[in-house]
């Protein structure tokens, strides 16, 4: 979905900008969780495909990566720091297999 001449240009336009932090990332998710602790599934689910970007299966790969696959319920620091390294540190492309890729 994403080329990577798209990618560049949102870069270049947000190269000023500072990065967000983990207490960011977890506040968000806490309002999308009405401030609660914890966020269910079904919930993420219906914030993620929203827009009719991402789909289902895009949350069920996103979270198998995670190790959250079979998880209906997800405390919010934890998801928030599961996802932070895993965009620091992404799966091998080999990996992406045993993620049911």
């Amino acid at each position: 979905k994403w080329g990577l001449k798209n990618l560049l240009e949102v870069v270049a336009q947000n190269r000023h900008r500072e990065n967000s932090s983990s207490e960011a990332l977890q506040a968000a998710l806490r309002r999308l969780a009405n401030n609660r602790t914890k966020i269910t599934r079904e919930r993420l689910l219906e914030f993620t495909t929203q827009a009719h970007d991402l789909t289902e299966a895009n949350l069920n790969d996103v979270l198998a990566s995670l190790g959250l696959a079979s998880a209906t319920v997800l405390d919010c620091d934890t998801l928030a720091t599961r996802m932070l390294e895993r965009v620091c540190s992404p799966p091998f492309v080999l990996d992406m297999n045993s993620l049911g890729r």
